[in-house]
């Protein structure tokens, strides 16, 4: 399927962790063609693993093509000597 035919925006999803103290961490950027999940079951099997950290479930699904991914990872600086 080509999802620049099909009216997909491109969208990007970012996530991450950091531990300030320690001062590391990663970080995964995910851009794409967005697509709406239209078959109902697998919608429901893609509802059923999203947790949500608002109250209640979502009423559309959507998904990314990827198209770029790219990422770091923090680590700890080198100690000269």
């Amino acid at each position: 399927m080509n999802y620049r035919t099909t009216g997909g925006a491109v969208v990007a999803f970012e996530a991450d962790e950091l531990d300030v103290e320690e001062r590391l961490g990663w970080n995964v950027v995910v851009t794409g063609f967005a697509q709406l999940v239209q078959d109902p079951g697998e919608a429901a099997r893609l509802k059923s693993m999203i947790k949500p950290w608002v109250m209640g479930q979502p009423d559309q699904v959507i998904r990314i093509c990827p198209q770029i991914i790219t990422g770091y990872e923090l680590v700890p600086a080198a100690v000269p000597g």
